[in-house]
């Protein structure tokens, strides 16, 4: 069977081939500007660093969450700790430092669950995600201002995201990705 390419849903775009330009620069990310060789109309998006996100459980086997405010939404939030990667970081050693800077927990090993991309139609940037068995820290220090951390078994985690209380996206992607490879198991919700 031959498919014909042609103008619109079946267009083939070559990756790669295109220009950019940065439209405006922030501290946080850039808001990008790239034309692709078949339609001349700016394209734009955001270039931001990569994120991490860790799933850390408890020798209760209770998941460490974190509750800050969020101007973004302006809401208090419940999530997983998560950060960005900055400059010279490997995400493997961003995920460790946002999990004791915001929980005082610690673990001697992260295990990579895998790599997510947050919003492929306007973000360019990766979710590194990680679980760890964690112990708290000792001493434990006090977590980053503004951060209140909290820990819920499985069972009481499911019935928040079910409530949408837990309705950080990234957060839940990043469980459902660590349950899908086994490493932790939650139970259904009634």
């Amino acid at each position: 069977m031959e498919i014909e390419i042609g103008v619109g849903w079946g267009q083939a775009v070559v990756p790669g081939n295109f220009t950019e330009e940065i439209a405006f620069p922030t501290p946080w990310f850039d808001l990008v500007a790239r034309r692709i060789p078949t339609d001349n109309t700016p394209y734009y998006s955001l270039r931001a660093a990569d994120y991490v996100s860790v799933v850390a459980e408890t020798s209760e086997h209770h998941i460490v969450l974190v509750k800050q405010y969020r101007a973004a939404v302006d809401r208090i939030t419940i999530e997983l700790p998560s950060g960005h990667v900055d400059p010279g970081e490997t995400p493997e050693g961003a995920a460790l430092g946002e999990l004791e800077e915001e929980t005082g927990y610690t673990a001697d090993k992260l295990t990579l669950a895998g790599v997510l991309t947050p919003d492929t139609g306007r973000i360019g940037n990766r979710m590194w995600c990680y679980f760890a068995k964690v112990e708290k820290m000792q001493p434990a220090p006090a977590p980053e201002d503004g951060i209140e951390v909290c820990e819920r078994g499985t069972r009481e985690l499911m019935g928040l995201i079910g409530k949408q209380e837990i309705e950080n996206a990234l957060s839940v992607a990043a469980l459902f990705l660590v349950v899908a490879r086994g490493y932790v198991r939650f139970e259904p919700i009634s």
